[in-house]
């Protein structure tokens, strides 16, 4: 856990320092969280076809995910970091960091999912 705060720190702490003023940051933090997203889908459902229990009790039911719940929440991460990027409103400082504070955590988490995944074979 500690590891992922450093790496989330970090992460906020370039983005500052890049101030976000090209569009491409913007976009390409939206795309991680897009990644980020997509990749914990697929590990959840990799690993709940396999038998494995969803541990989060917010996203699940009896330790199967509550798929309506968990595909609403990564769609909607990923379709507010694409307006956040496209969206000249919102600075860029505030929409980077907002993007990779998101998505560097949830890399973490498929990270664990994938070792679970490891663990179940």
């Amino acid at each position: 856990m500690k590891r992922v705060f450093a790496v989330t720190l970090a992460a906020l702490a370039l983005a500052g320092a890049a101030q976000a003023r090209s569009h491409w940051i913007r976009r390409l933090s939206a795309v991680a969280v897009c990644a980020a997203a997509g990749a914990d889908l697929a590990t959840t459902a990799i690993g709940s076809s396999r038998g494995d229990a969803e541990r989060n009790r917010f996203l699940a039911h009896n330790g199967r995910p509550n798929w309506g719940l968990t595909i609403g929440l990564n769609a909607a991460a990923c379709s507010s970091a694409i307006v956040g990027a496209a969206t000249r409103r919102v600075p860029g400082y505030i929409v980077v960091p907002l993007n990779l504070g998101f998505a560097v955590p949830k890399f973490s988490a498929v990270a664990q999912n994938i070792q679970q995944l490891r663990e179940l074979k």
